[in-house]
Protein backbone atom coordinates (compact mmCIF):
# COMPACT_ATOMS: atom_id res chain seq x y z
CA UNK A 1 0.00 0.00 0.00
CA UNK A 2 1.49 3.41 -0.97
CA UNK A 3 2.74 5.58 1.86
CA UNK A 4 0.51 8.55 2.63
CA UNK A 5 2.18 11.92 1.93
CA UNK A 6 3.31 13.80 5.01
CA UNK A 7 3.74 17.47 5.82
CA UNK A 8 7.45 17.03 5.08
CA UNK A 9 6.58 15.70 1.61
CA UNK A 10 4.32 18.69 0.97
CA UNK A 11 7.03 21.10 2.13
CA UNK A 12 9.65 19.52 -0.12
CA UNK A 13 7.35 19.52 -3.14
CA UNK A 14 6.25 23.12 -2.53
CA UNK A 15 9.77 24.38 -1.87
CA UNK A 16 8.85 25.76 1.56
CA UNK A 17 9.54 24.81 5.17
CA UNK A 18 7.43 22.40 7.21
CA UNK A 19 6.64 25.34 9.49
CA UNK A 20 5.10 27.17 6.54
CA UNK A 21 2.94 24.14 5.69
CA UNK A 22 1.84 23.99 9.32
CA UNK A 23 0.91 27.69 9.28
CA UNK A 24 -1.16 27.17 6.13
CA UNK A 25 -2.97 24.13 7.55
CA UNK A 26 -3.69 25.80 10.88
CA UNK A 27 -4.32 29.36 9.68
CA UNK A 28 -1.40 30.84 11.56
CA UNK A 29 0.07 34.08 10.20
CA UNK A 30 2.27 35.38 8.76
CA UNK A 31 2.16 33.40 5.56
CA UNK A 32 2.05 34.83 2.06
CA UNK A 33 -0.57 34.19 -0.58
CA UNK A 34 2.21 32.77 -2.76
CA UNK A 35 3.14 30.22 -0.07
CA UNK A 36 -0.51 29.19 0.37
CA UNK A 37 -0.77 28.64 -3.38
CA UNK A 38 2.48 26.62 -3.49
CA UNK A 39 1.36 24.38 -0.64
CA UNK A 40 -2.05 23.88 -2.26
CA UNK A 41 -0.50 22.94 -5.62
CA UNK A 42 1.90 20.50 -3.95
CA UNK A 43 -0.98 18.85 -2.06
CA UNK A 44 -2.88 18.41 -5.33
CA UNK A 45 0.10 16.76 -7.02
CA UNK A 46 0.75 14.42 -4.09
CA UNK A 47 -2.95 13.68 -3.51
CA UNK A 48 -2.59 14.77 0.11
CA UNK A 49 -5.51 13.60 2.25
CA UNK A 50 -6.15 17.12 3.58
CA UNK A 51 -6.22 18.86 0.20
CA UNK A 52 -9.92 19.87 0.56
CA UNK A 53 -8.93 21.69 3.75
CA UNK A 54 -6.06 23.41 1.92
CA UNK A 55 -8.39 24.54 -0.85
CA UNK A 56 -10.69 26.03 1.76
CA UNK A 57 -7.72 27.75 3.41
CA UNK A 58 -6.75 29.23 0.06
CA UNK A 59 -10.26 30.56 -0.51
CA UNK A 60 -10.60 31.88 3.04
CA UNK A 61 -7.06 33.12 3.37
CA UNK A 62 -8.00 36.75 2.79
CA UNK A 63 -10.28 38.83 0.59
CA UNK A 64 -9.42 38.32 -3.05
CA UNK A 65 -7.94 41.45 -4.61
CA UNK A 66 -7.04 42.03 -8.22
CA UNK A 67 -4.53 44.66 -9.29
CA UNK A 68 -3.64 45.93 -12.74
CA UNK A 69 -0.65 48.02 -13.75
CA UNK A 70 -0.88 49.96 -17.00
CA UNK A 71 2.54 50.77 -18.44
CA UNK A 72 3.16 53.33 -21.18
CA UNK A 73 5.41 51.47 -23.59
CA UNK A 74 7.77 48.54 -23.16
CA UNK A 75 11.42 48.97 -22.24
CA UNK A 76 13.76 46.73 -20.22
CA UNK A 77 13.25 49.08 -17.26
CA UNK A 78 9.44 49.05 -17.49
CA UNK A 79 9.41 45.27 -17.96
CA UNK A 80 11.46 44.90 -14.78
CA UNK A 81 9.19 47.30 -12.92
CA UNK A 82 6.08 45.42 -14.11
CA UNK A 83 7.47 42.15 -12.76
CA UNK A 84 8.47 43.80 -9.48
CA UNK A 85 4.91 45.15 -9.05
CA UNK A 86 3.42 41.70 -9.68
CA UNK A 87 5.89 40.12 -7.24
CA UNK A 88 5.06 42.76 -4.62
CA UNK A 89 1.36 41.89 -4.84
CA UNK A 90 2.01 38.16 -4.50
CA UNK A 91 4.36 38.71 -1.56
CA UNK A 92 1.73 40.50 0.54
CA UNK A 93 0.67 38.21 3.41
CA UNK A 94 -2.54 40.13 4.10
CA UNK A 95 -4.27 39.94 0.71
CA UNK A 96 -5.33 37.19 -1.64
CA UNK A 97 -3.81 39.17 -4.48
CA UNK A 98 -3.41 38.69 -8.20
CA UNK A 99 -1.85 41.18 -10.58
CA UNK A 100 -1.34 41.76 -14.27
CA UNK A 101 0.66 44.26 -16.31
CA UNK A 102 -0.86 45.80 -19.43
CA UNK A 103 1.37 47.65 -21.89
CA UNK A 104 0.21 50.57 -24.02
CA UNK A 105 1.96 50.21 -27.36
CA UNK A 106 0.48 53.21 -29.19
CA UNK A 107 1.37 56.57 -27.68
CA UNK A 108 -2.10 58.06 -27.99
CA UNK A 109 -4.54 59.21 -25.34
CA UNK A 110 -7.21 56.83 -26.67
CA UNK A 111 -4.82 53.88 -26.38
CA UNK A 112 -4.14 54.73 -22.72
CA UNK A 113 -7.88 55.04 -22.04
CA UNK A 114 -8.60 51.73 -23.80
CA UNK A 115 -6.00 49.95 -21.69
CA UNK A 116 -7.38 51.52 -18.50
CA UNK A 117 -10.85 50.25 -19.40
CA UNK A 118 -9.51 46.77 -20.08
CA UNK A 119 -7.77 46.83 -16.71
CA UNK A 120 -10.95 48.04 -15.00
CA UNK A 121 -12.88 44.94 -16.11
CA UNK A 122 -10.93 42.68 -13.75
CA UNK A 123 -9.13 44.95 -11.29
CA UNK A 124 -10.07 46.36 -7.89
CA UNK A 125 -7.31 48.97 -8.11
CA UNK A 126 -5.00 50.23 -10.84
CA UNK A 127 -1.52 51.70 -11.01
CA UNK A 128 -0.77 53.90 -14.03
CA UNK A 129 2.97 53.86 -14.71
CA UNK A 130 5.14 56.43 -16.53
CA UNK A 131 2.20 58.02 -18.25
CA UNK A 132 1.33 61.38 -19.83
CA UNK A 133 -0.54 64.23 -18.12
CA UNK A 134 -3.30 64.39 -20.75
CA UNK A 135 -6.85 65.76 -20.16
CA UNK A 136 -8.50 62.77 -21.87
CA UNK A 137 -6.65 60.43 -19.51
CA UNK A 138 -7.64 62.66 -16.58
CA UNK A 139 -11.32 62.43 -17.57
CA UNK A 140 -11.13 58.63 -17.68
CA UNK A 141 -9.52 58.47 -14.24
CA UNK A 142 -12.27 60.77 -12.94
CA UNK A 143 -14.92 58.40 -14.31
CA UNK A 144 -13.16 55.42 -12.72
CA UNK A 145 -12.98 57.22 -9.39
CA UNK A 146 -16.74 57.77 -9.54
CA UNK A 147 -17.11 54.04 -10.26
CA UNK A 148 -15.08 53.27 -7.10
CA UNK A 149 -12.02 51.97 -8.97
CA UNK A 150 -9.03 53.81 -7.48
CA UNK A 151 -6.11 54.73 -9.73
CA UNK A 152 -2.71 55.88 -8.53
CA UNK A 153 0.10 57.29 -10.63
CA UNK A 154 3.46 55.56 -10.35
CA UNK A 155 6.67 57.36 -11.30
CA UNK A 156 5.07 60.17 -13.32
CA UNK A 157 2.74 62.66 -11.66
CA UNK A 158 -0.66 63.55 -13.08
CA UNK A 159 -1.65 67.12 -12.21
CA UNK A 160 -4.99 67.10 -14.05
CA UNK A 161 -6.30 63.72 -12.89
CA UNK A 162 -8.09 63.02 -9.57
CA UNK A 163 -5.88 60.06 -8.71
CA UNK A 164 -6.09 58.32 -5.36
CA UNK A 165 -2.40 58.95 -4.87
CA UNK A 166 1.09 59.10 -6.34
CA UNK A 167 4.20 57.02 -5.69
CA UNK A 168 7.53 58.06 -7.14
CA UNK A 169 10.75 59.97 -6.69
CA UNK A 170 10.87 63.72 -6.14
CA UNK A 171 11.83 64.39 -9.75
CA UNK A 172 12.75 68.05 -9.44
CA UNK A 173 14.97 67.18 -6.48
CA UNK A 174 16.55 64.39 -8.54
CA UNK A 175 17.22 66.89 -11.34
CA UNK A 176 18.82 69.35 -8.94
CA UNK A 177 20.95 66.53 -7.55
CA UNK A 178 22.07 65.79 -11.11
CA UNK A 179 23.03 69.46 -11.45
CA UNK A 180 24.97 69.28 -8.19
CA UNK A 181 26.80 66.20 -9.49
CA UNK A 182 27.60 67.88 -12.81
CA UNK A 183 29.03 70.94 -11.08
CA UNK A 184 31.36 68.77 -9.01
CA UNK A 185 32.44 66.66 -11.96
CA UNK A 186 33.32 69.64 -14.17
CA UNK A 187 35.72 72.37 -13.04
CA UNK A 188 36.41 74.06 -16.38
CA UNK A 189 34.16 76.39 -18.34
CA UNK A 190 32.05 74.90 -21.10
CA UNK A 191 28.62 73.85 -22.29
CA UNK A 192 26.34 71.06 -21.12
CA UNK A 193 23.91 69.19 -23.35
CA UNK A 194 20.64 67.73 -22.08
CA UNK A 195 19.33 64.58 -23.76
CA UNK A 196 15.76 63.93 -22.68
CA UNK A 197 13.05 61.40 -23.39
CA UNK A 198 10.73 63.29 -25.73
CA UNK A 199 7.81 60.91 -25.36
CA UNK A 200 4.56 62.81 -25.71
CA UNK A 201 0.91 62.30 -26.56
CA UNK A 202 -0.74 65.05 -28.60
CA UNK A 203 1.83 67.52 -27.32
CA UNK A 204 1.43 66.52 -23.65
CA UNK A 205 4.69 65.31 -22.11
CA UNK A 206 5.78 63.07 -19.28
CA UNK A 207 6.05 65.37 -16.25
CA UNK A 208 8.75 63.21 -14.68
CA UNK A 209 11.13 64.17 -17.50
CA UNK A 210 10.14 67.85 -17.40
CA UNK A 211 10.66 68.08 -13.64
CA UNK A 212 14.10 66.46 -13.86
CA UNK A 213 15.14 68.87 -16.61
CA UNK A 214 13.77 71.87 -14.71
CA UNK A 215 15.60 70.91 -11.53
CA UNK A 216 18.88 70.36 -13.38
CA UNK A 217 18.84 73.65 -15.27
CA UNK A 218 17.77 75.68 -12.23
CA UNK A 219 20.65 74.28 -10.16
CA UNK A 220 23.25 75.08 -12.82
CA UNK A 221 21.90 78.62 -13.26
CA UNK A 222 22.13 79.23 -9.53
CA UNK A 223 25.38 77.48 -8.64
CA UNK A 224 27.51 76.77 -11.73
CA UNK A 225 28.32 80.00 -13.63
CA UNK A 226 31.06 78.14 -15.52
CA UNK A 227 28.51 75.82 -17.15
CA UNK A 228 26.08 76.87 -19.86
CA UNK A 229 23.13 74.81 -21.10
CA UNK A 230 23.85 74.64 -24.83
CA UNK A 231 20.69 72.79 -25.77
CA UNK A 232 17.97 70.34 -24.80
CA UNK A 233 17.55 67.53 -27.30
CA UNK A 234 14.55 65.21 -27.20
CA UNK A 235 14.38 61.73 -28.65
CA UNK A 236 11.75 59.00 -28.82
CA UNK A 237 13.89 55.89 -29.38
CA UNK A 238 17.33 54.47 -28.67
CA UNK A 239 18.29 54.88 -32.31
CA UNK A 240 17.26 58.52 -32.36
CA UNK A 241 19.19 59.12 -29.12
CA UNK A 242 22.26 57.53 -30.74
CA UNK A 243 22.01 59.73 -33.83
CA UNK A 244 21.45 62.96 -31.88
CA UNK A 245 24.31 62.27 -29.46
CA UNK A 246 26.70 61.33 -32.28
CA UNK A 247 25.86 64.54 -34.13
CA UNK A 248 26.41 66.71 -31.04
CA UNK A 249 29.80 65.10 -30.39
CA UNK A 250 30.91 65.73 -33.97
CA UNK A 251 29.63 69.31 -34.24
CA UNK A 252 30.09 70.89 -30.79
CA UNK A 253 33.66 71.01 -29.56
CA UNK A 254 32.97 73.05 -26.41
CA UNK A 255 30.80 70.43 -24.71
CA UNK A 256 32.05 69.34 -21.28
CA UNK A 257 29.08 67.35 -20.00
CA UNK A 258 25.88 65.46 -20.80
CA UNK A 259 22.75 64.99 -18.72
CA UNK A 260 20.70 62.02 -19.97
CA UNK A 261 17.11 61.63 -18.74
CA UNK A 262 14.62 58.86 -19.49
CA UNK A 263 14.33 55.92 -21.83
CA UNK A 264 16.85 56.06 -24.65
CA UNK A 265 20.03 56.23 -22.60
CA UNK A 266 21.18 52.99 -24.25
CA UNK A 267 21.46 54.79 -27.58
CA UNK A 268 23.13 57.87 -26.09
CA UNK A 269 25.71 55.79 -24.22
CA UNK A 270 26.42 53.75 -27.35
CA UNK A 271 27.23 57.02 -29.14
CA UNK A 272 29.58 58.05 -26.32
CA UNK A 273 31.39 54.72 -26.59
CA UNK A 274 31.68 54.97 -30.38
CA UNK A 275 32.98 58.55 -30.47
CA UNK A 276 34.83 59.27 -27.22
CA UNK A 277 37.29 57.82 -24.75
CA UNK A 278 36.45 57.23 -21.08
CA UNK A 279 36.65 60.46 -19.10
CA UNK A 280 36.55 62.80 -22.11
CA UNK A 281 33.28 64.28 -20.83
CA UNK A 282 31.29 64.21 -17.61
CA UNK A 283 28.01 62.31 -17.89
CA UNK A 284 25.16 62.13 -15.38
CA UNK A 285 22.10 59.98 -16.08
CA UNK A 286 19.15 58.23 -14.43
CA UNK A 287 18.27 54.57 -13.79
CA UNK A 288 20.82 51.91 -12.90
CA UNK A 289 20.46 49.36 -15.71
CA UNK A 290 22.87 46.91 -17.31
CA UNK A 291 23.88 49.65 -19.76
CA UNK A 292 24.45 52.42 -17.22
CA UNK A 293 26.19 50.06 -14.80
CA UNK A 294 28.63 49.00 -17.51
CA UNK A 295 29.17 52.63 -18.54
CA UNK A 296 29.95 53.55 -14.92
CA UNK A 297 32.49 50.76 -14.64
CA UNK A 298 34.13 51.67 -17.96
CA UNK A 299 34.37 55.40 -17.23
CA UNK A 300 31.82 56.72 -19.73
CA UNK A 301 29.34 57.76 -17.01
CA UNK A 302 30.25 59.49 -13.74
CA UNK A 303 27.00 59.46 -11.74
CA UNK A 304 23.74 57.49 -11.97
CA UNK A 305 20.67 58.63 -10.03
CA UNK A 306 18.40 55.66 -9.46
CA UNK A 307 15.01 54.97 -7.89
CA UNK A 308 15.25 51.28 -6.87
CA UNK A 309 12.61 49.27 -8.69
CA UNK A 310 11.67 47.01 -5.77
CA UNK A 311 11.39 49.96 -3.39
CA UNK A 312 9.10 51.71 -5.87
CA UNK A 313 6.99 48.57 -6.43
CA UNK A 314 6.59 47.74 -2.73
CA UNK A 315 5.48 51.27 -1.88
CA UNK A 316 3.06 51.38 -4.81
CA UNK A 317 1.37 48.15 -3.73
CA UNK A 318 1.29 49.35 -0.11
CA UNK A 319 -0.45 52.53 -1.25
CA UNK A 320 -3.05 50.61 -3.28
CA UNK A 321 -3.78 48.31 -0.33
CA UNK A 322 -4.21 51.27 2.01
CA UNK A 323 -6.58 52.94 -0.45
CA UNK A 324 -8.72 49.80 -0.81
CA UNK A 325 -8.98 49.44 2.97
CA UNK A 326 -9.81 53.13 3.49
CA UNK A 327 -11.20 54.53 0.21
CA UNK A 328 -12.22 57.82 1.83
CA UNK A 329 -8.68 58.53 2.98
CA UNK A 330 -7.07 61.62 1.45
CA UNK A 331 -4.88 60.95 -1.61
CA UNK A 332 -1.73 59.09 -0.61
CA UNK A 333 1.49 60.62 -1.89
CA UNK A 334 4.75 58.76 -1.26
CA UNK A 335 8.14 60.13 -2.25
CA UNK A 336 10.65 57.35 -2.85
CA UNK A 337 14.25 58.23 -1.88
CA UNK A 338 16.62 57.85 -4.80
CA UNK A 339 20.11 56.37 -4.68
CA UNK A 340 23.31 57.83 -6.14
CA UNK A 341 25.79 55.49 -7.80
CA UNK A 342 29.40 56.12 -8.76
CA UNK A 343 32.02 53.70 -10.12
CA UNK A 344 33.02 53.05 -6.50
CA UNK A 345 29.70 51.79 -5.10
CA UNK A 346 27.94 49.83 -7.85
Amino acid sequence: MPRRPTIADIAEKAGVSTATVDRVLNERRPVSQKAVRQVNEAAEKLNYFAKPLLKRRLAEFSPERAFAFVMLGQTPYLNSLAQALIDAVEARPDINGTAQALFVEEFQAKAIVDQLREAEENADAIGLVATIDHPVVADEIRRMRDASVPVISIQSTLTQAPTAGHVGAADRQAGRTAGWAMKRCVSKTGSVEILIDGLHVDGYHNLEMEDCESGFTSYLRQHAPNLRIAGTHSYQSDEEAFEITSQIIQERSGTVGYYIVGRGHDGAIRALRDNLSPGDLSVVCHDLTATTRSALMDGYVDIVIDTPIQRLADNAVNALCRIMKAPDEAPININIPFDIYTPENI
